[in-house]
């Protein structure tokens, strides 16, 4: 009897993970609408996000954007229940009474911005009070949309950019603020009451990433008179320099999903656009690079059990799809078209892949095995190259 329920409860396991396997749906951005005017002064441009089955080709928008929205930056919450993006919406003043606000003048580096009352080391930073009407510009904007009944609220509503936000365990969420070229990086409560300043200055906290467990983050910072690869704790802040080269570029870092190994791009200064895939542990050690023999990479991400990647390459005239078997170092490649391939990523279980087709300046969702086979259109919706979310 306790052998038969030992199976049944083995048996229920693998069920439930074929399940979740063969039903896993993809979130993609989409890239609709065709008009004279729009927040750019051009194409007007609405960008959704949608939720796919892959399986059944059911569509849901979870946004629902009306007019000349820019959806971008998505992430799912560590319940898998929400997503957090900036948004670019249409242009309007925005009037702020100093009975609302009061603002104060940051001065950093010898240049003046306006902040309402943050969290800044005071010891560090010069503060004294200032007023401000209006602002008059567009700015990205974190919002937040509940998957499970499409309600969206905004969070921020400063008058500059915050950009790439990341829902850490405690459903507070990082985001990157950006003013006049300047990173800042920034925590808040996902209600949007209180903010923290967590760190940052110009050229830091490019391109970041976050460990599955939101423990670490990876990043490029420009320093030395190149791009160099940096880890920080987000809890104590400590930052950790991984790459020291000079003449030599580390851009685009990515964790594996185990968070033990980094991927990265390794382009030479001057190098004519050439680059190669690098590959270290998550201290920086046993730095090497991955030899494909082709001479121009992008998009590059792990799969899931770490022990192989995926890529797009430069191939003649296109970018073609390659995957990479880090011990045996072998490649293949899986796309041959005549278009170009972009953003590969791996479903959870590794066996399939959601990727972006350039054609015609337009970008569609498509999917494969992960052998190359059973190559497919998912969608007929104009897509944004952005890197599809599997959950």
């Amino acid at each position: 009897m306790k052998f038969f329920k030992l199976y049944c409860f083995i048996l229920g396991i693998f069920v439930l993970q074929h399940f979740y396997s063969l039903y896993a749906e993809i979130i993609f951005l989409s890239s609709e609408g065709v008009g004279t005017e729009n927040i750019n002064g051009g194409r007007k441009v609405v960008k959704n996000f949608y939720l796919l089955d892959p399986v059944t080709s059911d569509l849901i928008n979870l946004t629902e954007s009306a007019g000349n929205f820019i959806n971008n930056f998505p992430n799912l919450s560590k319940r898998q229940n929400k997503i957090v993006f900036s948004s670019l919406r249409e242009c309007n003043e925005r009037f702020i009474e100093k009975e609302s606000f009061e603002y104060y003048e940051w001065k950093y580096s010898n240049k003046i911005v306006a902040f309402p009352p943050l969290w800044f080391p005071v010891d560090k930073y010069i503060l004294s009070p200032y007023e401000i009407k209006a602002a008059s510009r567009c700015g990205w904007n974190i919002h937040i949309v509940d998957l499970r009944n499409k309600e969206e609220k905004i969070v921020t509503l400063f008058a500059w950019d915050e950009v790439k936000p990341v829902y850490l365990k405690n459903n507070h969420i990082v985001y990157l603020l950006n003013v006049e070229g300047m990173n800042f990086l920034f925590e808040t409560e996902e209600c949007g009451n209180k903010w923290w300043w967590l760190s940052g200055k110009p050229n830091e906290f490019v391109n970041y990433e976050f460990t599955n467990d939101r423990k670490f983050m990876v990043y490029q910072s420009y320093i030395d008179n190149n791009w160099e690869v940096f880890k920080m704790n987000i809890n104590t802040l400590e930052r950790t320099r991984l790459t020291q080269t000079s003449n030599v570029s580390e851009t685009f870092p990515k964790w594996s999903y185990d968070g033990k190994q980094i991927l990265y791009l390794d382009s030479k200064i001057n190098g004519r656009g050439f680059n190669e895939i690098g590959i270290m542990n998550a201290d920086g050690s046993n730095k090497r690079v991955l030899s494909t023999g082709i001479k121009k990479h992008r998009d590059v991400n792990f799969f899931p059990d770490g022990k192989g990647i995926i890529f797009s390459a430069f191939i003649k005239d296109n970018w073609d799809i390659h995957t990479f078997d880090i011990t045996a170092r072998k490649l293949t490649r899986l796309t041959h078209t005549l278009f170009s391939e972009y953003n590969a990523t791996p479903s959870p279980d590794g066996k399939k892949i959601a990727y972006i087709v350039e054609n015609k300046n337009k970008y569609y969702l498509y999917g494969m095995n992960v052998d190359g086979s059973d190559q497919s259109q998912l969608t007929s919706i104009e897509v944004a190259n952005f890197k599809p979310i599997w959950f």
